[in-house]
């Protein structure tokens, strides 16, 4: 009888303690897909205003050529984070 009881004891605490580390798993996921966005944007931000101070002042470079680059940097930058995302992660959980 003992051995009933304490067997539905541990699955009791090894419930609990998955429910516990899914949650704990999930508030870190929060916290940090937001800092990955917030970089993310940043980088975008930190990218126009280079292409923008390389280009001015250049004769050779419209707003058109400027606008393209940027997107083509963009895309590139896109492509990579894609990529990225491909590759096999840990979801143990």
């Amino acid at each position: 009888m003992s051995i009933a009881i304490g067997d539905s004891m541990q699955r009791g605490v090894d419930t609990w303690a998955w429910v516990m580390g899914n949650n704990l798993k999930a508030e870190a996921d929060v916290t940090a897909n937001a800092g990955i966005a917030d970089l993310y944007l940043n980088a975008n931000d930190q990218m126009g205003l280079v292409v923008d101070s390389w280009a001015n002042g250049r004769q050779d470079i419209n707003a058109d050529a400027r606008a393209g680059l940027k997107d083509e940097i963009l895309d590139g930058h896109d492509r990579g984070s894609n990529s990225t995302h491909k590759y096999p992660t840990d979801t143990a959980n």
